[in-house]
């Protein structure tokens, strides 16, 4: 519970891709087939802790 207008979401601009040449299966051998990687970052926090907290009863 808490203010979420003091929580921020950051996408981070640009994406990382990855060529793999050879692909291992579950068994740790070669596959025969080339993958692809993709991903990016993300992240949150709240920028006033005081927001998030609990009051003392």
């Amino acid at each position: 519970m808490g203010d979420f207008t003091n929580y921020v979401i950051v996408d981070r601009v640009g994406m990382v891709i990855a060529v793999e040449d050879i692909v291992k299966g579950a068994s740790r051998r070669p596959t025969g087939e080339r993958g692809i990687f993709a991903w990016w970052r993300t992240g949150a926090r709240s920028v006033n802790s005081d927001a998030f907290r609990m009051p003392r009863v």
